[in-house]
C-alpha cells in the first residue's frame, strides 16, 4: 500500500546534482499542535525577548490538541522589541524558477487592541529594520502613524531621516477602515481571530497571482476574518503602485533582494498597556526547486539548505522506535535522519520517498555548526510505501569503529557537512568557542544500521533509580571516550564506552551493570551540550558524541516480562536467523 502524506515542504537554493523540478512548495507550516504546552517558543523558531516579554505554546481549548503559539509583551518600562522568529532557506529571483514568489499566511488574536504587535519578512535579524522587505503593524493606543493608534492597521515605507516612516491604512471614505479589535472571554480565549496574507515579489519581473499582478520588490497586503474573505489592504495605502506596497528602503537606502525569514515581535512602545498575542497556522510557500539525488551519500554531499529528494529508500528505525519524531532511511552508501514536521508516523521496513531541505542539526533539530547529524528536515513530503521489506543484516563494529570520521564537503558556513564522532579534545589553546574537535578516525557511518557488542558499564537508570536518564554505556575493552567528559558520581575518571541511547524501556535497565550486551541501532550523533545528554559540560559543547539508538525487531512477548526472551515469535525482517534488538547476557 503506497500513502501519500504532506507534512509540507521546505525548500531553498540547490545546486543541480541528479536533476531538479521547479515550482511552488511550502517552505514554512507549523500549526504547533505537536508542541508541548509551556514549552516557551518550540523547536525551530527562535524566541529573542527581554524583561517583560515572552512566548510560549498554549491550548485554548485544554484537551482539545489545538495548539498556538502565545507571544506576551508587559510593555512595563520595556523599550525593546522582543520575537518569535522563524528562519528558511534562501528565496530569490535565482532560486527553482526564478520568480522570487513567496505567500506568507497566518491566523493571529490578540487580547485587546491597545498594545501594538508586528509581522516582517526580510532576510535578517528582525530587530533591525535593514534587514526587513514587508513589516505590517498592528497599532495600539501609541500611534506609529499620523491617524493611528488602537485598532489600526499600517506598514513600514522607507527610512528618512533617522528614524523608520510608516503608512497607515486608511480608507478615505471611511477613515476608521481597515482595523482589528481584541478581546477574551472569561475563560481567556480570545473572541476574535483573524487571517493575514502577504504576496510577495523579491524577483526582477511581474508575477500574477490570484489575478493581482505583483512587481518586482513590492509586496500586497491581505487581511479579513478568520475563514471570511480577505480584504486587500493595499487599496488603503496612499503610496501603492499599480503593482503593489513597494519593499522598505533601509537606511542604506536600499530594498533588500532575498527572503530567508519572518518574525512576530512585540513593540517597543513601553507605555502602552499589556498585550498578548496568539498565533496559528503559519505557513510560507514560495517557487524553489527540488535536486532528485540517487543516493543518500549523493544528499549528504548537497549543500544545507538544498531540497532533495529521495526516492524508495528503506526505512530502518520507524517514529515508533525512536524519541524525536524523527526515523532513519538507508540505502547502499549509508544512512541518514529524516525530522518530519509536522509529525508522520513511519515503521521499519517501510520504504518512502522524502523530499525535504538539508542542515546539521542537533539532537532537538536546533542548527548547530559543529556537532550533530546531517538530516531531511522541516516540512516535508513523505510517500510512505508499507512494508515490512527486508532489512539489510546490521554492519557489525567494534566500539572503536562507531561513529567514524568526518562525511563530506565544507559548508557555507565554513563547517564539515557531517562532523565525525569525537576523536580528541583538539587545541586547548583556542576558545571553546570556537574550538574544533579531532574527528574518530575512520568512514563515517552515522545514520547507519549496526550492531555492536559489550559489557555494560554504567546503566543510568540503575544508578540514580526513579530520576535516572534511558541511557546505559557498553564497552568492548577499546575504552573508547565519547566526548562528554562525564564523570559518574562518587568516581574521579571519565566514563568510559559507548552510549546506549534509549527509549523509555522502564525496568528492562534495571540491574544490567555488569551484563554484557549485543545491541542492533542506529549510530546516532549528538553534540555534547544537548540536552539530551545528561550531565554534559558546556564547555565540551564542540564534541560531536556517538551515541546508538537501538531498534528492535518485532516480537511476541508471550510471557509479558517485558522483554524479549529466547524463543519467543519475532518478525525475522532482515532474514539473518536472529532477532535483532538489545540482548543482555549474565
Amino acid at each position: 500500500m503506497r500513502i501519500r502524506v504532506l507534512c509540507f515542504l521546505v525548500a531553498a537554493v540547490t545546486l543541480c546534482l541528479i536533476g531538479a523540478t521547479a515550482g511552488a512548495i511550502q517552505l514554512v507550516y507549523d500549526n504547533f499542535d505537536s508542541y508541548a504546552v509551556g514549552a516557551g517558543v518550540p523547536t525551530g523558531w527562535t524566541g529573542v525577548f527581554n524583561t517583560g516579554t515572552n512566548g510560549s505554546v498554549v491550548e485554548l481549548v485544554p484537551g482539545s490538541g489545538d495548539r498556538q503559539l502565545k507571544l506576551h509583551d508587559d510593555n512595563g518600562n520595556n523599550g525593546y522589541m522582543g520575537y518569535a522568529r522563524k528562519t528558511f532557506p534562501t528565496v530569490s529571483a535565482t532560486t527553482g524558477s526564478g520568480t522570487g514568489k513567496v505567500i506568507f499566511q497566518a491566523d493571529v488574536a490578540f487580547a485587546q487592541n491597545t498594545a501594538a504587535w508586528m509581522v516582517t519578512l526580510g532576510n535578517g535579524d528582525p530587530g533591525s529594520a535593514k534587514y526587513q522587505a514587508a513589516r505590517v503593524q498592528f497599532e495600539g493606543n501609541i500611534a506609529w502613524e499620523t491617524g493611528g493608534g488602537a485598532g489600526r492597521l499600517d506598514w513600514m515605507k522607507w527610512y528618512s531621516g533617522g528614524a523608520n516612516v510608516f503608512e497607515l491604512f486608511q480608507d478615505q471614505s471611511d477613515p476608521l477602515n481597515p482595523s482589528y479589535v481584541g478581546g477574551v472571554d472569561g475563560s481567556g480565549v480570545p473572541t476574535t481571530w483573524y487571517t493575514l496574507r502577504i504576496v510577495i515579489n523579491v524577483g526582477t519581473n511581474p508575477i500574477e497571482v490570484d489575478g493581482v499582478t505583483v512587481n518586482p520588490k513590492c509586496f500586497r497586503v491581505y487581511f479579513g476574518p478568520k475563514g471570511g474573505p480577505l480584504d486587500n489592504l493595499d487599496q488603503y495605502a496612499a503610496s501603492v503602485t499599480p503593482g503593489g506596497l513597494p519593499f522598505y528602503v533601509n537606511s542604506d537606502g536600499v530594498q533588500i533582494s532575498s527572503i530567508s525569514s519572518l518574525a512576530f515581535m512585540t513593540s517597543n512602545k513601553k507605555v502602552e498597556p499589556a498585550g498578548d498575542m496568539w498565533i496559528d497556522n503559519v505557513s510560507v510557500t514560495g517557487d524553489v526547486s527540488v535536486t532528485d539525488c540517487a543516493t543518500i551519500a549523493d544528499a549528504k554531499n548537497t549543500p544545507n539548505g538544498s531540497v532533495v529528494r529521495l526516492t524508495n529508500k528503506l526505512v530502518t528505525a520507524g517514529t515508533d522506535q525512536l524519541t524525536g519524531g524523527f526515523f532513519y532511511i538507508q540505502d547502499d552508501t549509508g544512512g541518514i535522519r529524516v525530522r518530519p514536521m509536522p509529525a508522520v508516523a513511519v515503521h521499519q521496513g517501510d520504504k518512502v520517498t522524502v523530499s525535504g531541505a538539508l542542515a546539521r542539526n542537533s539532537e532537538a533539530g536546533v542548527y548547530v555548526k559543529r556537532v550533530g547529524e546531517k538530516e531531511i528536515t522541516g516540512p516535508t513530503e513523505v510517500e510512505i510505501t508499507q512494508g515490512p521489506f527486508p532489512l539489510p543484516k546490521p554492519t557489525a563494529l567494534n566500539n572503536k569503529a562507531i561513529g567514524g570520521g568526518n562525511f563530506g564537503p565544507m559548508e557555507a558556513d565554513g563547517y564539515v557537512a557531517q562532523p565525525g564522532a569525537y576523536g580528541g579534545d583538539g587545541d586547548m589553546g583556542v576558545p571553546v568557542g570556537t574550538r574544533l574537535q579531532v574527528p574518530a578516525p575512520g568512514v563515517c557511518n552515522i545514520g547507519r544500521y549496526v550492531r555492536a557488542f559489550g559489557r555494560v558499564v554504567y546503566s543510568d537508570r540503575q544508578r540514580n533509580p526513579g530520576t535516572g536518564g534511558y541511557f546505559f554505556f557498553i564497552d568492548d575493552g577499546s575504552g573508547v571516550l565519547d566526548g562528554t567528559h562525564f564523570v559518574p558520581a562518587g568516581e574521579t575518571d571519565y566514563q568510559k564506552g559507548i552510549r546506549v541511547y534509549c527509549r523509555n524501556l522502564g525496568s528492562r535497565l534495571d540491574n544490567i551493570e555488569g551484563k554484557y550486551c549485543l545491541v542492533t541501532g542506529i549510530v546516532g550523533a549528538i553534540g555534547a551540550y544537548d540536552g539530551a545528554v545528561r550531565w554534559a559540560s558546556s564547555d565540551w559543547q564542540y564534541c560531536n558524541v556517538p551515541v546508538i539508538r537501538p531498534v528492535e525487531e518485532v516480537y511476541t512477548d508471550t510471557n509479558q516480562n517485558g522483554v524479549y526472551d529466547v524463543g519467543e515469535p519475532y518478525i525475522d525482517s532482515n532474514g539473518n536467523g536472529v532477532w535483532d534488538g538489545i540482548i543482555f547476557v549474565p
